[in-house]
């Protein structure tokens, strides 16, 4: 029933300052139709109220199904999926969400809490640089806010699905997505977490 505001711009500014900083873009895509017919992080049967919104939500899980199977066999040692979502119950907070390290299991059975928690986590990184986040760094549970633990979309393409990837969602306050740094900021804590946990390519 709310807009994401401001979560596609942040999205295509964080991808063009990765592509600055890598020397290549990572995929995006991006859900541009309005949340009042359609929201594409619930299973189908949840997603619409009308039919005619199907094609547009089977196009959009369509694409990110096709991208994640691409990365997962050109980059087998690991690769991330990264939910920019936008949430207004908090708007001085971002909340990560991966279904309590589900959808990031493989990067958890590799290298454990920090991953998810640490200072070179995207979260921790982001803590660092005065954004409050959920889960706190240092946590010792994985367990996350039962209203932002990880929707539809990581739970579809997390590492816990044989054909899947690691998955973060992330859903960033009002006030959070106000903050004309926040591109930059979410752009160097995925350089920093990607090369802490050996993500980038080679």
């Amino acid at each position: 029933m709310v807009r994401d505001t401001g979560t596609r711009d942040l999205a295509e500014r964080v991808a063009s300052r990765l592509e600055e900083r890598l020397g290549k873009r990572p995929y995006v895509v991006i859900a541009k139709f309005s949340r009042k017919y359609l929201d594409a992080n619930r299973p189908e049967q949840e997603a619409m109220e009308s039919q005619d919104a199907l094609p547009a939500y089977r196009a959009y899980h369509d694409q990110i199904a096709a991208f994640v199977a691409e990365v997962k066999g050109q980059f087998p040692s690991g690769a991330l999926l990264v939910d920019v979502h936008g949430q207004s119950d908090d708007p001085n907070t971002t909340f990560r969400g991966t279904r309590a390290g589900l959808t990031a299991q493989s990067l958890l059975k590799r290298y454990g809490f920090p991953v998810l928690h640490g200072g070179k986590s995207i979260t921790g990184v982001l803590a660092a640089k005065g954004y409050q986040v959920i889960p706190p760094v240092g946590a010792e549970s994985l367990r996350e806010d039962p209203r932002f633990n990880g929707g539809y979309t990581v739970s579809a393409y997390g590492s816990h699905r044989a054909s899947g990837i690691d998955a973060i969602q992330l859903e960033f306050g009002k006030s959070h997505r106000a903050n004309p740094h926040l591109a930059e900021d979410l752009a160097e804590a995925l350089v920093v977490f990607m090369t802490q946990y050996e993500l980038l390519p080679k």
